[in-house]
């Protein structure tokens, strides 16, 4: 005699009950990958003070070397030295981006400069400047600065917008 012939209708309840919460832990499990896709800490700190700290909303980049990374119409930004990661906002210094990125097959590397926002958990990336340095440049540079909005941007090799 099988355990279904036994109680067909507590074992149909008991295997109901289980079906509808492992579909609950997937849609839990699912809705958090959404609110924080990149997987970065949503309380910001760590232990280690790792890459995975956010960057506080107006923080800014000045001359960061770094790639990006095209995933259907999004783009990512990777730091050269790979702790950081932003995704790129919409506007015409990433369209260009786009364009040279279609336009190469290979790796390129940029110099990229902006302002950091933050939206569920993630940092994302105004871009004011964006400098294509090289093809696959991995020669060593200076050490870029990330600025908080506190400070002002130092008068550097940014041109004046006419």
């Amino acid at each position: 005699m099988s355990a279904s012939n036994l109680c067909p209708t507590s074992f149909k309840r008991s295997l109901l009950w289980t079906s509808a919460g492992v579909l609950l832990l997937g849609v839990s499990l699912v809705l958090a990958a959404e609110n924080n896709p990149s997987g970065t800490s949503v309380s910001g700190s760590s232990a280690e003070g790792t890459q995975r700290e956010r960057l506080r909303e107006g923080t800014k980049i000045v001359d960061q070397l770094g790639h990006f990374k095209i995933t259907g119409d999004r783009a990512m930004f990777y730091t050269e030295d790979g702790k950081r990661q932003f995704g790129g906002l919409e506007n015409l210094n990433l369209e260009r981006i786009f364009r040279a990125l279609s336009e190469n097959r290979e790796q390129l590397t940029w110099s990229i400069s902006g302002t950091i926002t933050e939206y569920r958990g993630s940092n994302f990336l105004l871009i004011d400047r964006a400098e294509l340095k090289t093809k696959n440049s991995h020669r060593p540079s200076s050490q870029p600065s990330i600025q908080p909005t506190a400070q002002q941007t130092p008068p550097s090799s940014q041109a004046s917008s006419s």
